[in-house]
């Protein structure tokens, strides 16, 4: 299998075969409007659908007894994702001009864009009735399949949209989002800068290149956050990086973002159905020319995209290689002691199905993976999905994400902080507005109380060889992370829980340097100034491991600012269970839990939420998170802190001007 040079990308897919004339009634036109139809269903056919749509609106306006324009205006519209009532109302028009009674093969078409219009409109019930009246006319079963896979999908949005995540939503923008597709953002840890791949004209390509479906080649653009984070849509006008990945006669290639280290030093692209690094030139900072990573990462098949963990310890991809379970699935691999990549390693059935996965984006927080499928349960094109991995390392169940994050058309590419609350993603919504659709960057809000603040420690480290050093973060006597500085930058990188103190260690063959870091609640990622830097790590001179300690160096670092700003309360962290419509009996919670642990709130908007415990840190409330993944039913538990849900309840055992309740379990 060759390497493809672009692959195309279509807003949607459609469910049927675009029909230049199908058998209905004709207004006969003009020879040169005839030509421009034909022009039309090209383009179409070539998932240039806004160019169609512009010109079948003009031949509808002179011919709007035409059913044929108004047939394939409805189905570009679709394709387009493009404004829901202007979809159904020209495949109406065809049902409505319509002289054909009989459920030819033309009627059939019609009314599965019809059925597949419903879905996108977020009419799910709408479209299994038509899906029903099709499959009793479909003698010859050819619809069969197809049609039993949408009603899956249908009755999968039916429960989605019934059951909606708490969360605000906001356009990112239209400093970041254009006319164009942009998609694939890419945070740094401390959420002030997002990369994200643009199909808009590029600066330094020949305008003059358009492609099949109307845009330009992809590019990667850089957009600075501005003011408050709370306030969303504030990003900085978009600038293009430039010379990241170059052909052979010395000009911009196309090339998308798709992660970047913790320390922000290394960009993960993907090109030609490659996967490229670029590193950042901390003198100058400019991204220097990608280089493609060696096999077995990258192969004569297509690796579309790859995400590097934290620690700079694991690559999460995705490839058509073949042996996986269909279409693209996600591997792992693993960095080597030598610093080369190991194998790619398939994420088994829990993740990848015969239908496409994509997007992969590991929290290493929390060890769950957020990825994109066409598989699962999803509501329609692209969900987002995520996937617990076990202690052996596995990833066994995935669960949809949920509505509205994920849509009846495609959502990509998600990308959530270090602490869960919020997240950035591309969607295409069908929005009536008068812009053309196309994918647009979203960033998500949870409605629900923060889990945590995590702060970002930083240190240089110098050493004869940087691939000998390995850094330890140790809190309250406990190793929470093991690392390792970037081989070319020597930067170090470790995220924290905000608000406490941690010691660093860094080891070179025998030595070892110590640092004690104090952080505080306000340096988490919310503020302005998120990154704790301390003083470098200096090795010098060489022994029998590499490395020797420079003596003059003070072995000590300590922050001078107090831990004023700690919570009142010295057990501020829970673990949530769940939430639900409706309360439940205490006693069907079941065994595991301590009865007098076990609180629940009434939200003001109905809901029921359940907690477990309370504890003086983060970190000890993942562990009891983690215990109670094991030990009981509740595998999707996790930490929080309990004093934000005085944000949606008045814990007074009672309702407060509508605000919601509070109830502890007195037994199970």
């Amino acid at each position: 299998m060759t390497k493809y040079r672009f692959k195309t990308l279509c807003l949607s897919v459609a469910l049927f075969a675009m029909a230049e004339a199908p058998s209905f009634s004709q207004e006969q036109m003009t020879p040169d409007d005839s030509k421009a139809f034909r022009s039309a269903i090209k383009m179409a056919d070539k998932c240039d659908n806004r160019g169609a749509i512009v010109i079948l609106r003009g031949l509808y306006d002179k011919y709007p007894e035409n059913l044929s324009v108004a047939y394939n205006l409805g189905v570009c519209y679709i394709n387009a994702s493009g404004n829901p009532d202007s979809t159904l109302f020209f495949l109406n028009r065809v049902n409505e001009l319509d002289d054909n009674e009989t459920w030819d093969d033309a009627r059939i078409e019609l009314n599965l864009a019809m059925a597949r219009a419903k879905q996108l409109c977020g009419k799910p019930k709408e479209a299994i009735a038509i899906y029903d009246e099709i499959e009793k006319v479909d003698s010859l079963k050819a619809y069969t399949d197809m049609i039993k896979r949408e009603r899956m999908i249908c009755e999968s949005a039916i429960v989605l949209m019934n059951q909606p995540v708490h969360l605000v939503m906001r356009y990112a923008g239209d400093a970041v989002n254009s006319s164009n597709n942009d998609y694939k953002p890419v945070l740094t840890a401390n959420e002030d800068s997002m990369f994200f791949t643009s199909r808009r004209p590029k600066k330094d390509a020949d305008k003059t290149i358009i492609f099949d479906d109307g845009q330009s080649e992809e590019g990667v653009y850089l957009s600075v956050r501005q003011g408050n984070k709370w306030d969303g849509g504030n990003w900085g006008p978009a600038t293009q990086i430039s010379g990241l990945v170059v052909d052979e006669s010395g000009k911009a290639g196309q090339e998308t973002a798709t992660s970047i280290s913790a320390d922000g030093t290394e960009m993960y692209l993907s090109h030609n159905g490659d996967i490229y690094v670029s590193r950042k030139d901390t003198a100058t900072g400019k991204w220097q020319p990608a280089t493609p990573l060696p096999e077995p990462v990258n192969s004569v098949y297509n690796e579309d995209f790859a995400f590097i963990t934290h620690d700079g310890q694991e690559l999460f991809i995705s490839s058509d290689c073949p042996g996986g379970f269909g279409g693209k699935d996600i591997y792992r691999s693993r960095r080597l002691p030598n610093g080369l990549w190991g194998e790619l390693l398939n994420l088994g059935p829990g993740v990848n199905t015969e239908e496409d996965e994509d997007a992969p984006f590991f929290h290493a927080q929390t060890g769950i993976l957020y990825f994109s499928s066409r598989g699962h349960n999803t509501m329609g094109g692209y969900d987002i999905f995520y996937a617990p991995e076990s202690d052996k390392g596995e990833f066994k169940v995935s669960t949809n994400i949920g509505f509205p994050i994920n849509s009846p058309d495609d959502d990509l590419y998600f990308s959530p902080s270090i602490d869960r609350d919020r997240a950035y993603y591309a969607s295409i919504r069908w929005n009536d507005n008068s812009k053309a659709p196309s994918y647009d960057l979203y960033e998500v809000e949870y409605d629900q109380p923060e889990q945590n603040r995590m702060a970002v420690i930083a240190a240089l480290v110098k050493a004869p060889n940087l691939e000998d050093v390995t850094v330890v973060t140790i809190h309250d006597g406990d190793i929470i992370g093991i690392g390792h500085p970037n081989v070319h930058s020597g930067n170090f990188v470790t995220i924290v829980e905000a608000g406490g103190t941690y010691d660093l260690v860094a080891y070179c063959g025998s030595d070892s340097l110590f640092a004690h870091v104090a952080t505080l609640k306000s340096q988490s990622y919310y503020a302005s100034q998120s990154t704790v830097n301390i003083a470098p790590f200096v090795f010098e001179g060489g022994d029998a491991m590499g490395c020797a300690r420079r003596p003059s160096d003070n072995l000590t670092y300590r922050h001078a600012a107090s831990l004023s700003d700690r919570p009142d309360d010295d057990r501020p962290y829970t673990v949530q269970l769940m939430s639900l419509r409706r309360p439940l009996d205490f006693s069907l919670l079941g065994r595991g839990l301590e009865p007098d642990s076990v609180l629940e709130y009434k939200y003001r908007d109905g809901w029921y939420v359940y907690s477990y415990g309370s504890f003086r840190s983060y970190r000890d409330a993942f562990k009891a998170q983690k215990k109670i993944r094991r030990s009981t039913r509740y595998s999707d538990a996790f930490a929080r802190n309990a004093k934000q849900y005085d944000k949606f309840v008045k814990p007074s055992g009672g309702d407060d001007a509508g605000r919601g309740s509070l109830r502890r379990a007195d037994k199970l």
